[in-house]
């Protein structure tokens, strides 16, 4: 596929090669579903990093990404719950996900849509030590365990696209699915490493499914056990302490209209609440001290309180999924100082004035695509953007007649 341009997804203007942009991840919100009416935001989909700079690279991606203790937070934050996964049906596009990946392909992963987090589960202390306790049986395959295996014998492992080596993925809890990627007879190679399997799991060698259907590949699943040995623990307790695996998308906002968005007055019911971005800084740098000061275990309670004084607090704050507080606490972990804190806290007080300035004129938190021409169709642009100014004009003409109060009222 050649190159196209991507969309902002606040302005859905287009998005050109190495146009900058401030690239930030979203989680798909666990408690709503599309066709469902929302009220907020964030209804739909949640910021999960603070923004960082970064130009677009022509293919759906990006590329010059700020360095720094910022981009270091953003891919630490993302490792903290990321759900492992193996090589899909298509070994192409079907990329792996594994919390030891680089930024490069934690990036190609979010381009092919492969990137899933665990909802934020809600545990007594009770049972989070009960949780803390639990330990996968050795008789039970995990896909890590059979890479192992397969590392531990001298063999290569393949993450797809033609590079020739055994792909392993997790088929569901307690069944690793393993398949050979080359040009070589993928049975005999299953069979080659089977008897090392066979020692430990139950393997079984069947034909694949959906694109996979008219080749070879294995099944690795638990043993049976002799005697009163049980294995319910280790497969009981996802149920027991149930959460969703979420999706996260990227999301990118054209540097332009960023610094647009950032020059607007902030309009609020609340009288105490700044109007410019300058306020939001202030505000940003207040909630840093009040976290400075307190000790860890005492932080969730005072956030509470701080959030309904501090608008920056309020912001960062969700009980539902890691997100914008876990880069608080990481950072507050790696105490910067100078103007690497200063930058990020200019960071943290923009993205709260843009999702404050967005949530007032009725928008709501989306994904980049790729949709539309493959260049972007700029003159079209200007021309729509000129009629929806018109429309408003227009409405705010007729309010004016009508008697209504102005939005500065």
């Amino acid at each position: 596929m050649g190159s196209f341009d991507f969309t902002c997804c606040v302005s859905g203007l287009p998005i050109g090669a190495g146009d900058e942009v401030r690239y930030l991840l979203l989680t798909e919100n666990p408690f709503h579903n599309p066709a469902e009416h929302t009220c907020y935001i964030h209804d739909r989909w949640i910021p999960r990093t603070f923004p960082l700079k970064a130009t677009y690279n022509d293919y759906g991606s990006v590329e010059s990404i700020q360095e720094g203790l910022a981009r270091d937070i953003w891919l630490d934050g993302l490792k903290l719950d990321l759900v492992a996964r193996g090589v899909g049906d298509n070994s192409y596009h079907d990329v792996p996900v594994r919390k030891d990946m680089d930024l490069s392909q934690i990036l190609h992963a979010l381009w092919e849509g492969r990137v899933l987090v665990q909802q934020r589960g809600f545990m007594t202390e009770e049972q989070r030590r009960i949780y803390l306790k639990l330990k996968i049986h050795k008789g039970i395959p995990t896909a890590k365990r059979v890479r192992k295996i397969v590392v531990d014998a001298g063999f290569p492992l393949s993450d797809g696209a033609s590079n020739p080596g055994y792909m392993v993925s997790l088929q569901t809890r307690g069944f690793v699915k393993v398949r050979w990627e080359g040009y070589d007879n993928e049975e005999a190679k299953l069979l080659q490493l089977q008897p090392l399997l066979s020692k430990r799991f139950a393997t079984m060698i069947t034909t694949g499914t959906r694109s996979y259907a008219d080749r070879a590949e294995m099944i690795v699943a638990p043993k049976p056990l002799q005697g009163q040995e049980s294995y319910k623990a280790s497969f009981k307790y996802r149920k027991t302490f149930e959460t969703r695996n979420l999706h996260v998308a990227q999301a990118m906002i054209r540097e332009d209209v960023w610094q647009a968005i950032l020059s607007m007055k902030f309009r609020s019911w609340r009288k105490e609440v700044p109007d410019n971005i300058e306020g939001f800084r202030k505000e940003a740098r207040a909630f840093w001290e009040e976290l400075k000061t307190i000790g860890l275990e005492y932080r969730v309670m005072r956030i509470m309180e701080f959030r309904d004084k501090n608008i920056v607090a309020a912001f960062t704050k969700d009980e539902f999924v890691k997100g914008l507080d876990t880069h608080f606490e990481l950072m507050l972990q790696k105490n910067p100082t100078g103007q690497e804190l200063e930058d990020f806290l200019d960071t943290v007080a923009e993205l709260a004035f843009v999702q404050n300035i967005l949530s007032q004129i009725r928008y709501q938190w989306r994904p980049s695509d790729g949709s539309g021409p493959q260049g972007g169709e700029w003159k079209l642009h200007q021309e729509f953007c000129q009629k929806m100014a018109d429309v408003a004009a227009a409405e705010i003409q007729r309010r004016k007649e009508d008697g209504y109060e102005d939005d500065d009222d």
